[in-house]
């Protein structure tokens, strides 16, 4: 660890981090109620020939299975393995993201972890079913990216912000990726004023907005990436976590969590504070480079079944505006929301599987906590069953949604009918207790937590399973892509 990262980690702490000083939460909006919302489980997935089923509820690895040692099998449906770049391969563990451009993938392991390969490691799958080790990036930012790391296909860029575990002053790393996506070329490794803990790009790669967890946001201007410099830092109500940018970069979506978030790692129930949710915000003035840009709250979209929004997804459907949004905590699992009226978005549909369903909390609980065997991984009480990171097919008219949904792995979801979704496949890793040196895991499930890519042209799917590897799996059984 270099001098200015320990200065960066100094007083950062999970606990002293959740404590979320000054967060205020928001008020919920006046108007009409909420129209009905479809609250879950989602329908089951057929599973078709060559899948290992799971064995209890849709979404749970049983207690039973993972005493017997079944659940370090893993659990597959529709979806068949193409290539793995596993611990056999010189695989360490991962943490938090992973993204991608063209045939590369990119993923972050621990800062704090023992592995020798550091950093953000970067995997060439040029050949799906031989992914394999290319190099690995250990810059001011890139040493830990945390769920920072994210690409912008439009130009080819990679970027991050320096997390250092939990929360760190915010390095900012710019790599090109388009002239030779195996080997990143360094643009920029600069120091910008706020924190670091999460972020993500406009769509037209000349805005990185870097996100602190103690509310900061951070507006950086990428437009030169060899001189990437800070536009303007502001604070919004709550804590927040990870965004979305509408596709006019007018828009921010920013997933807030509960001040009280801490509460949810007794036993992981949601509490009755109003604060987490999405809130969207009016960024138009950072967008079109306006001299001291003020930014403005829009309207939020708030509840109380969940604890730590995630991140957001905006997409059309029939014309149609919508975000999905990720609640990583408290069973909150995706959601679909209507943004039409930006003044008053409303959750439309939750994503749940059957073991996030508020009924089984505590069958959820029995399985994942067992101490001293596991209790969620290494940070303590935390990742269940819990959903993290999703992605769509396509921004219009999308047609399922993959989310990465830690101990119940891999799950893909068909959305063209956003009132009436239904699950299609899933693909656990599985686990067996051992933590690898650069992971948060250690669970007898899976511990998937980055965001999937889907590549509808090969009906393919990539993913990263904290302690199992990088996965390239195929849709079977004729599920996906769906036929006209």
């Amino acid at each position: 660890m270099t001098r200015r990262h320990r200065l960066a980690v100094i007083g950062v702490g999970v606990l002293g981090l959740l404590a979320l000083p000054g967060s205020a939460a928001f008020a919920r909006p006046p108007g009409p109620p909420p129209r009905t919302v479809f609250e879950g489980p989602l329908p089951r997935a057929q599973c078709g020939p060559g899948s290992s089923p799971e064995t209890g509820l849709q979404g749970q690895v049983p207690r039973a299975d993972r005493e017997s040692g079944r659940s370090s099998q893993g659990y597959s449906c529709n979806l068949d393995l193409v290539g793995r770049y596993g611990p056999s391969d010189g695989f360490e563990g991962a943490e938090w993201q992973m993204t991608w451009y063209d045939h590369c993938a990119y993923y972050d392991t621990r800062y704090l972890g023992t592995q020798q390969r550091r950093g953000t490691v970067v995997v060439d799958v040029s050949d799906p079913a031989r992914p394999r080790y290319s190099t690995n990036l250990t810059t001011g930012a890139m040493i830990d990216p945390w769920e920072s790391l994210k690409v912008n296909e439009a130009r080819g860029l990679l970027a991050g912000v320096f997390v250092a575990d939990a929360q760190g002053a915010a390095f900012f790393d710019v790599y090109d990726v388009k002239g030779d996506c195996a080997h990143p070329k360094l643009l920029a490794s600069v120091p910008v004023n706020g924190l670091g803990h999460e972020g993500g790009w406009a769509p037209d790669g000349k805005t990185y907005y870097g996100t602190g967890i103690n509310s900061l946001v951070t507006a950086i201007d990428v437009a030169d990436p060899a001189a990437p410099k800070p536009i303007t830092a502001f604070s919004v109500p709550s804590a927040i976590h990870g965004l979305g940018v509408s596709d006019d970069g007018r828009r921010l979506y920013l997933a807030h969590m509960n001040p009280d978030v801490a509460t949810s790692f007794v036993d992981g129930r949601a509490n009755s504070t109003a604060g987490n949710g999405l809130g969207i915000h009016d960024v138009s003035e950072i967008q079109s480079r306006q001299p001291r840009p003020q930014v403005r709250l829009v309207g939020t979209a708030l509840w109380t079944d969940g604890q730590a929004g995630q991140h957001a997804i905006p997409f059309t459907s029939g014309g149609h505006p919508y975000v999905v949004f990720v609640d990583e905590l408290s069973q909150g699992g995706a959601r679909i929301i209507d943004i039409a009226d930006e003044r008053r978005p409303r959750v439309l549909t939750k994503l749940k599987t059957e073991i996030q369903m508020p009924e089984n909390l505590d069958t959820a609980n029995r399985d994942t906590r067992r101490p001293p065997k596991e209790n969620n991984g290494l940070i303590p009480g935390t990742f269940g069953y819990d959903a993290h990171y999703c992605s769509i097919d396509r921004p219009v008219d999308p047609t399922i949604v993959a989310c990465s949904e830690f101990q119940s792995g891999l799950r893909v979801f068909d959305i063209r009918d956003v009132r009436h979704p239904r699950e299609i496949a899933y693909f656990n890793p599985g686990g067996d207790g051992r933590v690898l040196p650069g992971s948060f895991g250690g669970t007898y499930a899976g511990y998937t937590s980055a965001q999937p890519r889907i590549i509808p042209e090969r009906g393919e799917i990539w993913f990263t399973d904290q302690d199992r590897g990088f996965y390239a799996v195929r849709f079977a059984n004729g599920v996906w892509p769906f036929v006209p």
